[in-house]
Order: structure tokens, then C-alpha cells, then sequence
């Protein structure tokens, strides 16, 4: 048997007379990736395995990889290098950059283990098997030390076909979960002591088993027990109709915040991309929901520099952002994927000017923020608390507003008095449990 200093170099954790077994994971992506991670990880857990930070020595390594753009790539493949840099350690790479890639990952990284997306579901057996340990029981993820937000993905794959996307080609799995499964996770969560739900997937608007639909889960999670509120993580606009919205208004525990994907506020680049939408019925979607549910949150994705995105084409954009005055913008320049029909358009964005666009857009955003927290200043939200940093208690209204205050415990929710503003957050002070 090896020392004891053997095993901590190798990340493993000698408890009384057993030796544990450590795992540490990085997640690049979606709120879906994280989701698998977690689930992957937290079930490691009920088995006997102990987290780590991915800085720290491990057993095991775990890399949940994204496709989306050539930096997310670049990104994943330093974290993969990284990971098999600790010499001995056995490096799991799964994701939508292993679907894309495979044989180029071989090549790279030949010590590596890789699991497409649809090969998933059997990471966890396969982590067991080579540990001689047996199977995880087959209940929803445990919690982990953060009981403040779990996500619950609820579908997988989108048929959209954005010209710009590799996402169908990455996520081929079309498919949503039973809702009795759905709500039987979110019992658990709600059980373990989780203050918020995050419903995410792919495209969570298309969710739909049997005769369900997204509003109909949303509906069944609102009436669930217990002192908790839901989000949803995003949903594209061309999924929302007039119903939805209706029956979305009354539900007394959804957060009031959508982010929207806009891309771009000009209509030539709009049907270049392919999307669901013209650009004024984005904006009518907008209108109807500010008006349809009280102190509602929008915010967007917006895309910098696609091809054929001349100046004025871009100043539509600013200008449409300016008129729907959302509550924050997501900014990402424009990425050519492989086999994507706008990978081969003319005329692309020289670097130099996409690099000036995305700082007016980030200039843009503060303002937007600004705007939209200064419309709090005085009032008393209801925030749920979280981590603790630089001497501030942080936390998050219904409607994604970050707010810093004194005191407080975590994953409470509390009232909290805005008292004045910032670009990154609110500062306030709480009133009453």
C-alpha cells in the first residue's frame, strides 16, 4: 500500500481507516451542461466519492466540453490538457465538443476517456465499474453545500435550423422528460431545502410529453409545497403565445424575468440567421409581457458581427435594444461552426470592428442595467440570499436583480430596501424576515 502522502498527491483522502476516492469537474456551456455535471458528480457522491476543486489533486476529472463558438472550444481543450497535466489521474471528457470532434480529440489527448452526449448516461456506471463500486441509487441528485438554486433540465435537442447553430448537430437527441419524473425531482430539491428552481433544456419552450406542455409543468410545479419560487433559464420568443403568457401571469411562484435570445434588432440579419421572429414581433412580445406581468425582467443574447452586418445594420440593433430597454444584454461576437449554413456567407465583420461594436454594446448594457435598477431605488423586493462576499450578504430579487446587503442568512428569502445602485448590483438593507 502507498504512503499516506502518495494518496493525497494522487487527490485521494484517507477517512479513519478507508481511503476516498476524489473527483473534481469543469463545466463549460449551458445551464444543461451543468445540470449532467451535477447530476454525474452528485450521484458520486451518494456512493462515496468526495468533490474537489479542479485546481486541487483528484482521482478522477471530469470535463463537460461546448461547441458553441471556437473560443468555448479552445477553452475546453486547455481544460482537458490541464487536467491530464496531473500525471496519474484518470480524465473523463464528455460534451458537445466530444460529439463535434472526436477523432481530433483522440489525436490530442490519446489518455483521454470521451463520451459523446448521447453516451452520457453512462459515465457514472463506468466511473463505478473501474471502482469495483456498485451501481448509484436511482433517486434525483443529492443537494450539495449550496441549498440556494437547483437546476432542473426538463428536454434535450432543438429543430430549429438558426444558420448560425450547431446545436442540432451537437445535441441530436430530441426529447422531453415525463412530467411525473420532472415533478418528482422537484420535490426532492424542494425536500432537500432549495429555494429556487431552475427549469433549463435546450429549448425548454418546445417541452412536450404526452398532451403537457412547458405551461402546463409550470403549473404543476406552482402548486407544489413548501417556500420555494421557479425560474426559467431561457426561452426562445417564437415558442410564447398569448396563452402562455396568461396562464404564466397568475403563477404567484415564478420569477418574474425571461431571457429573451434576440441576436439582432436589424431585419436583414434576422432572416440571414434564419430565426423564428421578425424583428417587430419580437418587440410586440416584449410590449405585451411588460404589460401582462408586473415588474418583469427581459434580458437578451446579442450577436456582434455576423456576416452581411454592415454599420447601419448594427445601429438598428442598438437602437432596438434601446427601445425595448431590457435589463441586461448577453454580447458574444459571431463564431463560424462547421457544416453551418452561415459559416459560408460572404462578406464577414473585420475583427477590428467587432471588437468596437461589442464595447458599445457592453457600454450599452450598463446603461440598460442602471436604468432599469434605478426604478427600484426605494422599494422592498423580496431577495433570496446567497454567498457572502467582500463583506456583503448577496442575494437576487425574483426579476434578477443582484443585490448586496448586511447580515442575513443564506437561503432566505428577505425583504431588502434599495437604497442606492451599480452597474454589478443593488445595495440595501433588509427590513424583515
Amino acid at each position: 500500500m502507498g504512503s499516506l502522502k502518495s494518496f493525497r498527491q494522487r487527490g485521494q483522502k484517507i477517512i479513519g481507516k478507508d481511503i476516498v476516492a476524489t473527483i473534481a469537474s469543469y463545466t463549460l456551456g449551458c445551464k444543461v451542461n451543468q445540470y449532467e455535471s451535477d447530476t454525474i458528480i452528485r450521484a458520486l457522491e451518494q456512493t462515496g466519492f468526495q468533490r474537489t476543486g479542479f485546481s486541487f489533486p483528484a482521482d478522477i476529472y471530469l470535463i463537460n466540453t461546448c461547441a458553441l463558438t471556437s473560443r468555448a472550444e479552445q477553452k475546453s481543450r486547455q481544460y482537458i490538457k490541464k487536467a491530464l497535466a496531473s500525471g496519474s489521474s484518470e480524465v473523463i471528457v464528455t460534451g458537445c465538443y466530444v460529439e463535434k470532434n472526436l477523432s481530433d480529440l483522440h489525436r490530442l489527448f490519446p489518455r483521454g476517456k470521451f463520451f459523446n452526449n448521447k453516451e452520457k448516461d453512462r459515465i457514472l456506471n463506468y466511473i463505478l465499474s473501474r471502482r469495483g463500486k456498485e451501481r448509484a441509487i436511482e433517486t434525483p441528485v443529492a443537494p450539495g453545500k449550496r441549498r440556494t438554486r437547483a437546476l432542473i433540465k426538463i428536454q434535450d435537442g432543438c429543430r430549429f435550423r438558426c444558420s448560425y447553430c450547431i446545436i442540432p448537430q451537437v445535441r441530436p437527441k430530441f426529447g422531453s422528460r415525463p412530467l411525473p419524473e420532472v415533478i418528482k425531482e422537484a420535490e426532492y430539491f424542494i425536500g432537500r431545502g432549495y429555494k429556487e428552481l431552475v427549469i433549463t433544456g435546450i429549448n425548454v419552450g418546445s417541452y412536450r410529453w404526452q398532451q403537457y406542455r412547458l405551461i402546463d409543468l409550470l403549473e404543476s410545479i406552482e402548486q407544489l409545497p413548501g417556500q420555494f419560487r421557479f425560474r426559467l433559464s431561457s426561452i426562445e420568443p417564437g415558442t410564447i403565445s398569448a396563452s402562455f403568457i396568461d396562464r404564466l401571469k397568475v403563477l404567484r411562484r415564478f420569477c418574474p424575468h425571461l431571457h429573451l435570445p434576440l441576436q439582432s434588432g436589424d431585419e436583414k440579419i434576422i432572416r440571414k440567421m434564419n430565426r423564428a421572429y421578425t424583428v417587430e414581433e419580437y418587440f410586440n412580445l416584449a410590449e405585451v409581457l411588460k404589460k401582462s406581468i408586473p415588474h418583469i425582467g427581459l434580458t437578451t443574447d446579442v450577436m456582434v458581427g455576423f456576416p452581411g452586418e454592415d454599420r447601419g445594420s448594427f445601429l438598428k440593433t442598438v437602437s432596438f435594444l434601446q427601445r425595448v430597454s431590457f435589463s441586461g444584454l448577453h454580447i458574444f461576437p459571431f463564431s463560424p461552426r462547421p457544416f453551418t449554413v452561415a459559416s459560408r456567407f460572404p462578406s464577414p465583420v473585420p475583427e477590428a470592428e467587432v471588437r468596437v461594436r461589442k464595447e458599445v454594446l457592453k457600454r450599452l448594457d450598463q446603461q440598460l442595467r442602471l436604468k432599469f435598477y434605478s426604478s427600484y431605488v426605494g422599494s422592498s423586493p423580496s431577495v433570496l440570499l446567497e454567498e457572502e462576499k467582500d463583506g456583503y450578504r448577496l442575494g437576487l430579487t425574483g426579476n434578477y436583480i443582484r443585490v448586496a446587503t448586511k447580515g442575513g442568512e443564506p437561503n432566505t428569502f428577505v425583504k431588502v430596501k434599495i437604497r442606492e445602485v451599480g452597474v454589478k448590483y443593488c445595495r440595501g438593507e433588509i427590513i424583515n424576515n
